[in-house]
């Protein structure tokens, strides 16, 4: 197992400051317990607050259930990685053909590598074709790339003027879909755009920012766009009305339904179907608001708003069963119990268990496995009652993750890959590279695609096709 957490002297001395700051608050907090039988980390119970009597959640009144079929189960093909986080929206592989045999130090076998531009946007991939999203100087780039070599098929720009308030990139942020046919867009500036896939002709666009009037932002645009049967769906965030949350024709781009006056957040809407009906959930400024997808109409919305200087709700919800996670750095992590009639209940809550942010989180047999973003662990908690099971510290660092059967890829912050067994029982490490695949300590934000064996990584200046089924 790997512990080393970096190798530059710099990043040791971070991380020795920050392990010595959560220490003393740690001591403070009470939240040390040399006692626990995890076998890979302590356990922090005393700071999860377990209720399951608590008010139900305010309904609005009753609406028709949805007849549109739910997302998760409308494309389960392997030969897509079609938005962000998959086909299924939670990071897992469909139908994965054959388990991943554990690679050397140097890591898989590299298929191709091409030069890509600036951005956190993700790869997306339908059959032979793959979409990326990409800042090339004063332009954000639309590319189509052939997926067996890498070669570029066509290629789309419109300009940007967009400067990040802080020291992260420029962008683009948000990560692009396809239903086969067309390919959806968002910059960071609001730019929506409809493209065709098969030649990159442009079919529609609305620009998001001046049409309703969405509020200046150090980070622009930053959510993806789902789409939902018929309907493209986004966290507009307008101050124009009811425009914080918008479905889009994806044909048209015409405004099928608007709602709520909800300011605009970096995570993605999430499709769910729950007690046999669909629900959309989405994390907004600073609320969860839980609406019905085919209408638009809001059911209710609890506050969940950072209370750090620039914090932003930037993990797309966790939804496994009748539970809802949901987390954030500055704020912690609530999980909900959805009823039938669309009520909530509040399960439990914790501001130190797990404080993912811009990771995502995975859904494992009734537990949820996220990074931690104060010490960059990865853990696994139990959904129902937020007890610990273990906690993984590796070069990995802040990883993005892909469940494959029953294992889990980990790609790192600083390039490193890393396959660990799919199992909450305990942490189970099957190989790590010895280093970052790319040149230099770059750190990677943009989460990883995989089809067909296999994997689609990129940092900020290249994009790298890896063979995982074979050695």
């Amino acid at each position: 197992m790997h512990f080393n957490v970096d190798s530059s002297a710099a990043r040791r001395h971070s991380i020795r400051r920050m392990a010595i700051v959560l220490l003393i608050a740690s001591v403070s907090a009470g939240l040390i317990y040399f006692g626990s039988t995890s076998k890979h980390g302590w356990l922090a119970g005393a700071d999860v607050r377990v209720d399951n009597n608590l008010p139900t959640g305010q309904l609005a009144a009753p609406q028709p259930i949805s007849s549109q079929p739910s997302v998760a189960a409308a494309v389960d093909d392997p030969a897509t990685w079609s938005n962000l986080f998959g086909p299924t929206h939670d990071s897992v592989a469909p139908n994965p053909a054959s388990h991943i045999p554990a690679w050397g130090e140097t890591g898989p076998r590299e298929v191709w590598r091409v030069s890509c531009g600036e951005g956190y946007s993700s790869p997306i991939i339908w059959h032979d074709r793959l979409i990326l999203l990409e800042r090339i100087g004063d332009d954000e780039s639309v590319s189509c790339l052939d997926v067996a070599d890498g070669s570029r098929i066509w290629e789309q720009s419109y300009p940007t003027t967009f400067v990040c308030g802080s020291h992260y990139t420029n962008g683009p942020y948000s990560t692009p879909a396809t239903d086969g046919e067309r390919v959806y867009t968002l910059g960071a500036q609001g730019q929506l755009h409809c493209w065709s896939l098969a030649d990159g002709a442009p079919i529609w666009s609305r620009m998001l920012k001046a049409e309703f009037a969405v509020a200046d932002d150090i980070f622009g645009a930053g959510h993806s766009p789902l789409l939902w049967g018929d309907r493209l769906i986004l966290n507009v965030g307008g101050t124009i009305g009811d425009s914080g949350i918008i479905a889009f024709d994806k044909k048209t781009g015409d405004i099928l339904w608007q709602s709520t006056q909800h300011g605009p957040a970096f995570a993605t809407p999430q499709p769910a179907r729950i007690h046999d009906r669909d629900w959309l959930f989405v994390l907004t400024k600073t609320t969860l608001s839980l609406l019905d997808p085919e209408t638009g109409v809001e059911q209710w919305a609890i506050p969940f708003e950072p209370r750090i200087v620039d914090g932003y709700n930037a993990v797309t919800p966790l939804v496994h069963g009748d539970l809802v996670m949901i987390c954030c750095w500055g704020v912690g992590t609530k999980v909900l119990r959805i009823a039938p009639d669309g009520g909530y209940s509040e399960v439990w809550e914790s501001k130190r268990i797990l404080t993912s942010q811009y990771t995502p989180l995975l859904a494992v047999d009734g537990c949820a496995i996220g990074v931690h973003k104060l010490d960059g662990t990865l853990r696994c908690v139990s959904l129902s009652t937020g007890e610990m099971y273990w906690r993984y510290r590796s070069e990995l660092a802040n990883s993005k993750h892909i469940i494959v059967g029953d294992q889990i890829l980990l790609f790192g912050e600083y390039g490193h890959l890393g396959l660990i067994e799919c199992r909450c029982d305990e942490l189970v490490e099957l190989c790590i590279t010895d280093k970052s695949i790319f040149d230099g300590e770059a750190r990677c934000f943009s989460a990883p695609a995989y089809v067909n064996g296999r994997l689609y990584v990129r940092n900020e200046s290249e994009l790298v096709c890896m063979e995982l089924l074979t050695e």
